[in-house]
């Protein structure tokens, strides 16, 4: 069974944008790919839809290790603002919300 088989991807956003929070003096600068997938077969009480993806920084490379866990926004390029948490020191997130459509708003 491939990745395929298994979601619909719905949309791919990659670029430039900025991540703010708790304890974050200034917006950093960051890039990200970013993914928004639909199960093809959801389960029961599972969310219809995730995004899933990296986010990294040029300038910082333990940045995703330092803010782990961590209650996040980013803000991308096209305007829109996505409640984030790092969830593996590599960049890997993951939606902070009970659903995608709660976390990935207009800023």
């Amino acid at each position: 069974m491939s990745f395929q088989d298994e979601f619909n991807i719905i949309e791919r956003i990659a670029g430039s944008g900025t991540v703010t929070g708790a304890g974050i003096a200034e917006p950093l600068p960051v890039r990200y790919e970013l993914m928004i997938r639909e199960g093809v077969h959801p389960s029961e009480g599972e969310p219809a839809r995730k995004m899933t993806g990296k986010i990294w920084s040029t300038d910082e490379p333990f940045l995703a290790a330092r803010l782990l866990s961590r209650e996040l926004i980013l803000n991308l390029a096209d305007g829109r603002a996505w409640d984030f948490q790092f969830v593996h020191r590599n960049g890997e997130v993951a939606t902070r919300g009970a659903t995608l459509e709660v976390s990935l708003h207009s800023s």
